[in-house]
């Protein structure tokens, strides 16, 4: 259940889990750096000490303590600034986020911050306080002595390389990411999400209720929303949207031989939409044209292709006016538009592309077996003329008005 919920969002953690752990190699280098330079500046005043009769475990001690207490103080201040980072970055992702609700600053982050600064103040605090106690007092009092700077100078090569190094990783890293997500900006989704409100209604219905009595419903419901202020166009959907769930139907072409068993058949993705639903998602039209408020439950089925259905299916012909068959549904349909292709799987994926073909059927052509799926409540989607969140009260008041036992919820 989890891995569905958040799809493959593990390697993504991975990668940014990768970089923010170079960012922080780079920043134990620097610390270690300064530390370095800051305790063999301090040598002849450890020299001193050693001469007045300090032992060398009391110096360590001394430097421990120093940087300990600069690594918690450290761990301190970086936890308030994820705090506060967290939440402003809470305030601005979607509600609908998977999890959201689990994001914070947890018992795991608390004990990692602590570990990695006192780890911290232990390793880059221990390790020039050995640096820096020299068994020659005399060598270090002597003003200007040069052993431990060129032991200094040799150890902080090593540091400035290591920074170097992990620098050039991580630069890498994010030009390639940003790279792709450059690439990803460039692709057409075949539609357009912008001033898009998606929803879904609940309501009740009485026993046996007919699918007349269904439909009239629904297009009273959808009447309604239409006359809102600022909505451009609304359409019902059936529960597939772009990018988001997977419902195929097998067929085969009218007037070609039909497979012998329904494993054998070619599969298409198919959405089940009103007239406005094009208008709604910018969805072009092609050829042909576009659902009409005479394709009703009167007239004869109807259907829309893609560009990549009549790509693949006719190749060097037009596909206007041919007919299919339906597997799930038994039904034949006539082509009398074809529409952009959407990119159903996202910008990135390409993991099924044998399935890419998509069609669309009008809500209220579908078979009144299947209508008893709709009894409980419906999907839409809306264009808006400004922002869709600033009407979406309005909507619920219009949707009421057309049911009074709807309840509108799952708003994005």
């Amino acid at each position: 259940l989890k891995t569905d919920v958040v799809g493959s969002v593990r390697g993504i953690l991975l990668v940014l889990l990768g970089a923010v752990s170079f960012v922080l190699l780079i920043a134990c280098a620097n610390v270690a750096n300064l530390l370095l330079a800051r305790s063999t500046g301090r040598s002849r005043e450890f020299a001193i000490r050693s001469a007045l009769g300090a032992s060398p475990g009391r110096v360590i001690r001394q430097l421990l303590t120093e940087s300990v207490m600069l690594g918690i103080a450290g761990g301190g201040i970086g936890l308030l600034l994820a705090k506060w980072g967290t939440r402003a970055l809470l305030a601005a992702l979607p509600e609908t986020l998977p999890r959201v609700e689990d994001i914070g600053i947890d018992g795991h982050v608390l004990l990692f911050t602590v570990g990695i600064s006192l780890l911290t103040g232990i390793v880059f605090g221990l390790v020039p306080a050995l640096k820096t106690l020299r068994p020659d007092m005399h060598e270090t009092l002597k003003e200007g002595g040069r052993g431990a700077s060129g032991a200094r100078h040799r150890t902080q090569s090593v540091f400035v390389a290591v920074e170097m190094a992990l620098a050039v990783v991580l630069l890498i890293g994010a030009g390639l990411m940003i790279r792709s997500l450059a690439a990803l900006w460039s692709i057409d989704p075949g539609f357009n999400p912008r001033n898009v409100l998606e929803f879904s209604i609940s309501s009740t219905s009485s026993p046996g209720v007919t699918p007349a009595q269904l439909r009239a419903k629904y297009r009273e419901t959808l009447r309604q929303i239409q006359s809102v202020p600022g909505v451009e166009a609304v359409s019902m959907t059936g529960g597939s949207l772009p990018m988001s769930g997977d419902s195929e139907v097998p067929f085969w072409i009218e007037g070609k031989p039909k497979p012998a068993t329904e494993q054998e058949m070619p599969f298409t993705l198919f959405y089940i939409v009103t007239r406005q639903y094009h208008d709604a998602m910018r969805i072009p039209l092609e050829r042909g044209r576009l659902f009409t408020e005479r394709d009703d439950e009167h007239a004869p089925i109807v259907v829309l292709v893609d560009a990549e259905f009549a790509r693949t299916y006719f190749p060097n012909e037009d596909p206007i006016g041919k007919r299919i068959n339906l597997g799930l549904l038994d039904f034949q349909a006539e082509i009398v538009g074809v529409v952009g292709h959407v990119e159903h799987w996202g910008l990135g994926s390409k993991r099924h592309q044998n399935l890419q073909a998509q069609i669309y059927l009008d809500v209220w052509q579908i078979p009144d077996r299947f209508w008893t799926l709709l009894a409980n409540g419906s999907e839409y989607v809306a264009r808006t003329a400004g922002t869709p969140t600033g009407i979406v009260n309005t909507i619920r008041k219009a949707v009421e008005r057309a049911d009074a036992s709807a309840v509108v919820y799952g708003v994005r």
